[in-house]
């Protein structure tokens, strides 16, 4: 949440963007509209419909170590790398999702640290994913909140 004096928003990404706006310099979003557009539905994709089975995975990895049902985590894992090619392929050759980081790699990446910890990432079927993470977790600013 943030509290602008006494304007209120909530949700991440929405936070991200109107910062982005409110101070422009550097711009963090590409000035074509399509790129903007594209970011936004990357972000949806990686936050959105990987949703179930990375709220699953986390559900267990919230558990106790003992109470934590393997073959589900293992599951959910699987089909988070499945779901995740589409970002992979979308990811190609470029070092940033839209070839220099914006909002959409910083909007990305903390849900992504997160299956990291839950041992969904790295993955070998994901090498272009795995470096762009590793690039993401090299950046000062992500430093500061690992």
């Amino acid at each position: 949440m943030i509290n602008d004096a006494g304007k209120i928003l909530f949700e991440s990404c929405i936070i991200n963007e109107y910062l982005d706006e409110k101070y422009p310099n550097p711009p963090l979003m590409p000035k074509d509209p399509y790129l903007r557009g594209r970011g936004r539905v990357l972000v949806d994709y990686a936050l959105n419909y990987t949703h179930e089975p990375y709220w699953a995975l986390r559900g267990e990895m919230l558990k106790k170590e003992s109470e934590r049902d393997n073959s589900v985590m293992e599951e959910k894992r699987q089909t988070l790398r499945s779901l995740l090619q589409y970002l992979e392929e979308s990811l190609g050759e470029k070092a940033y999702f839209l070839g220099e980081i914006s909002l959409t790699d910083i909007d990305i990446v903390p849900r992504f640290l997160r299956m990291e910890s839950y041992g969904a990432l790295p993955s070998p079927s994901l090498p272009r994913l795995s470096a762009w993470l590793q690039r993401m977790k090299e950046r000062p600013s992500v430093k500061a909140i690992l």
